[in-house]
């Protein structure tokens, strides 16, 4: 009886000591917030559409018949065309007017110079033209000649124009002929018949050009 009554004793304790600890477990696990986690969920796509045939129904075009015309005559037309003629008096055409001619006046025939004596040099004409008047362009070029010239002469008795008539076949040997024919020439001036000086134009011997070594 005693041994029974220490068994329910334990007995009780170890209920009392089990279910207090089964609160404090419940009581502790309860007091810890909850903790949620998403869980991504793949949604598979929708299936393609299937297409369906669009049925095309046919336009009927409604033919439209002209009626035809009827085959109309062609017109003739007849074209009368009459020339007018022309009446009444021709009127004369002009012959060529005859122009009266206008005579040519004869040219005027120059008076020659009625000159007892022409102009004459004064000394030697080779000594206006000395060797060291060469030009300079001529003796490199070796150019050698002969020159014709007309002078005029003043009635003072110098050169105031010089015209080459016969070429050197250089033209600085030319050009010298005449700048020193100009510069030295000096003459005795032509006198006509009453003895007074006059101009004159007179030509004078060829002048010639050689180097000499």
């Amino acid at each position: 009886m005693a041994i029974g009554l220490v068994g329910l004793i334990q007995g009780g304790i170890i209920a009392a000591l089990m279910s207090g600890l089964a609160v404090q477990f419940i009581d502790k696990i309860t007091d810890k917030p909850l903790e949620t986690y998403a869980i991504p969920i793949e949604v598979p796509p929708p299936p393609p559409a299937e297409k369906k045939p669009v049925e095309r129904t046919p336009i009927d075009t409604p033919t439209t018949t002209l009626p035809r015309l009827p085959d109309l005559p062609t017109p003739k037309i007849d074209l009368d065309v009459t020339t007018p003629t022309m009446t009444g008096t021709p009127i004369p055409i002009p012959g060529p007017i005859e122009l009266p001619t206008i005579p040519t006046p004869p040219s005027p025939t120059p008076t020659p110079l009625d000159m007892s004596r022409g102009a004459t040099a004064r000394g030697n004409v080779g000594s206006w033209f000395p060797q060291d008047a060469y030009p300079a362009q001529a003796l490199r070029a070796g150019a050698e000649g002969r020159a014709s010239v007309s002078l005029s002469v003043s009635s003072a008795g110098k050169v105031t124009d010089c015209r080459i008539v016969s070429s050197t076949g250089n033209a600085a040997l030319d050009a010298a002929t005449c700048r020193l024919a100009v510069r030295n020439g000096r003459f005795e001036p032509a006198r006509d018949a009453a003895g007074n000086p006059v101009a004159t134009q007179m030509r004078l011997p060829p002048v010639v050009w050689k180097i000499v070594n």
